[in-house]
């Protein structure tokens, strides 16, 4: 099954699968259910109000802006792609911008309005990052989360009263960079491989590089990460 390999701050290779065509069809009927059950009620509504000057102007605003707003407000997912586990992804693996929303939203006209989706079910399938003609467009592709997904880690560490930190020069991470070791950690922990421990290593490296420390070299190398996380929080959250 074809990766997306997300370059973190730290060089560290992080693997997502790409969403199937399938799956994204899939959510693609949620989202026109979505849309389907939003028509119905507000016609319904409208016709009691007897506003009929404004039920195209209502009715057809919302459904033609749905996947930009829903992309944007829910980072990436629409309603059929959040009940599917996928979501918008930037190829380098990075979060998408407004910008590459808007152009995906654009080429959605091409994609799926006038070629019935089949233009955009064809490029998914022969394109190596499953990308339709939007996603070709805005650098984008569509990935799935399963269990890897560490969107929602959090970077807070409970200390103790007596907790004795090490290394003050990790108070200087940005709190992104201190989530993606979070994201390290996870990873190795769920994949702990001779490959995964590479990505510790690298990880390792480029901090001491960056804060210019040296790890003990008693201490293996998730124990320095996490001590590293922990002074973060340590300096940052007091």
């Amino acid at each position: 099954m074809e990766n997306l390999h997300i370059e973190t701050p730290y060089n560290v290779r992080i693997s997502q699968n790409f969403a199937s065509a399938g799956s994204r069809i899939i959510a693609q009927l949620v989202d026109f259910i979505f849309i389907g059950g939003y028509i119905f009620v507000i016609t319904r509504f409208l016709n009691l109000l007897e506003a009929e000057n404004f039920s195209v102007f209502l009715v057809l605003l919302p459904v033609i802006f749905y996947s930009l707003l829903f992309e944007y407000f829910m980072e990436g997912q629409t309603p059929g792609k959040k009940a599917m586990g996928i979501c918008v992804s930037k190829t380098d693996g990075t979060p998408a911008g407004i910008g590459n929303y808007l152009l995906r939203w654009v080429f959605r006209i091409i994609d799926i309005w006038i070629f019935s989706g089949i233009i955009a079910v064809l490029l998914i399938l022969i394109t190596d990052r499953k990308q339709r003609l939007g996603d070709l467009a805005a650098g984008t592709t569509v990935i799935r989360f399963g269990e890897s997904d560490h969107r929602g880690l959090t970077v807070f560490r409970e200390l103790g009263d007596d907790y004795i930190p090490k290394y003050p020069k990790a108070a200087r991470l940005e709190e992104n960079e201190v989530k993606t070791l979070a994201e390290v950690l996870e990873f190795w922990r769920e994949h702990p491989d001779n490959e995964v421990k590479g990505y510790l290593r690298k990880t390792v490296n480029a901090l001491e590089k960056k804060l210019h420390i040296q790890k003990d070299k008693d201490i293996p190398d998730h124990v320095f990460i996490e001590k590293i996380i922990r002074d973060y929080n340590y300096y940052n959250t007091r």
